[in-house]
């Protein structure tokens, strides 16, 4: 019997990435692309209130803030949610794109080279991070 209530408590606190979250339950998203003879890494990192960073990092570990942005915490939330449909993996190559999704106190990590439908949604979540709208506060970082 404490068999089974156990392994039924086990499995209530697994953590479903699929689930809906609830408001602000990832602390940030950040998604990068790069390597290659360089080692030149550009990226940006979303916050939940809608705060954008890029930012670009050189192969000696040196990171460098190019920008700050704001846009709508909803436009931010529906990119989380379409990565939390892909399972989280690892594949390295040359240049390679990544992602990390802070949820909750957990990591998850997509690392991949080449994959037609994470490298569609990285576009679309790259160019949220170029986006300037009307009511952003875009701003040079120094």
């Amino acid at each position: 019997m404490r068999f089974i209530l156990c392994a039924i408590w086990l499995l209530a606190c697994q953590q479903d990435l699929t689930r809906q979250p609830a408001k602000a339950d990832y602390i940030y998203l950040s998604v990068s692309r790069g390597g290659g003879i360089t080692g030149l890494v550009t990226g940006c990192d979303l916050q939940p209130q809608g705060q954008i960073r890029r930012w670009k990092k050189s192969a000696s570990g040196r990171v460098d803030s190019l920008q700050s942005l704001s846009v709508s915490p909803q436009s931010i939330e529906q990119q989380v949610k379409q990565l939390k449909s892909f399972s989280p993996l690892q594949d390295r190559g040359n240049i390679t794109y990544r992602a990390e999704l802070l949820l909750g106190d957990s990591t998850y990590v997509w690392s991949w080279t080449s994959d037609q439908q994470l490298t569609a949604w990285y576009t679309d979540t790259r160019n949220l991070c170029r986006a300037t709208v009307a009511d952003s506060t875009s701003r040079r970082m120094e």
